[in-house]
């Protein structure tokens, strides 16, 4: 498994709400980096990290919308 797809998963899959944001801007990080490396590689790849990467921005999403909620 590549490190992005790890990093991925972590960070779609914790419910720490204290760790999720380190782990979704690591997440992020590592996806653009591939994204950068990937320009010469199959569609399917680009297609892949573009669609992880849109997950955990929508995940951001979510978590900063928590963080901004009043309680």
């Amino acid at each position: 498994m590549e490190k992005w797809t790890e990093l991925y998963q972590e960070a779609m899959t914790e419910s720490n709400v204290t760790r999720l944001p380190l782990l979704l801007d690591n997440a992020i990080d590592a996806v653009l980096d591939e994204i950068e490396d990937t320009l010469t590689r199959p569609n399917r790849q680009v297609s892949d990290l573009a669609r992880a990467l849109n997950d955990l921005r929508s995940r951001r999403e979510e978590v900063d919308g928590l963080k901004s909620a009043p309680r």
